[in-house]
């Protein structure tokens, strides 16, 4: 089996020397983040804009109840988060991912949209009408783009709701103290808009 040749492009390079720091646990497996040191990274880590992780008060974002209804076996729904344009945009989001109205046993596997299903669920429920929930660390590929994938038995079905709870962002500490607490409360406002289905 052949290894994908790492990405050594300066976001990636700041994104794998943010989660090797161990910022946010997990986070390398969510992004595909490789765990070789290389001479960029030294130089991304001299550079003023640190990625910090931000908890954000919960924020609901998404409601299928509101949407487009459950999702079913097999089914994958994208949703545009725009956080993209958020300023400074996220590099991952943490959620809270929660089914409700379930039907049957099954999952749901929330992932970045630019990637294939990896195969690993984010939630699980084994019956009729459970409430659950879970948390998710997500990936944000530079479209915004999310997809929520269904598995489970035939005829398996659910509701799903997503809140947001916090987000892994750059920040330039180079600027005045007040200016990055100006940036980080600028960079929490922009982040709470609801997402659309695609």
């Amino acid at each position: 089996m052949r290894r994908a040749t790492p990405d050594h492009s300066p976001d990636a390079v700041a994104r794998r020397s943010f989660l090797r720091r161990g910022a946010v646990v997990g986070g390398a497996a969510a992004l595909g983040a490789g765990l070789h040191a290389t001479a960029a990274a030294a130089q991304v880590s001299a550079q003023a804009v640190d990625y910090v992780y931000l908890p954000i008060g919960p924020a609901r974002v998404y409601d299928s109840r509101n949407g487009s209804g459950p999702l079913f076996l097999g089914q994958t729904r994208q949703l545009l988060t725009g956080l993209q344009d958020a300023d400074p945009p996220p590099i991952a989001v943490t959620v809270n991912l929660t089914v409700t109205q379930t039907a049957g046993k099954g999952w749901l596997a929330i992932y970045p949209g630019d990637v294939a299903f990896g195969g690993t669920s984010s939630i699980n429920w084994f019956g009729d009408q459970q409430d659950l929930a879970n948390n998710a660390f997500v990936g944000v590929p530079d479209d915004g783009a999310v997809d929520v994938s269904a598995g489970g038995t035939g005829g398996s079905g659910t509701q799903f709701v997503i809140d947001l709870i916090g987000a892994s962002v750059g920040v330039d500490f180079s600027s005045p103290p007040l200016a990055s607490a100006t940036a980080v409360r600028d960079a929490l406002a922009s982040l709470r808009a609801p997402w659309s289905e695609a």
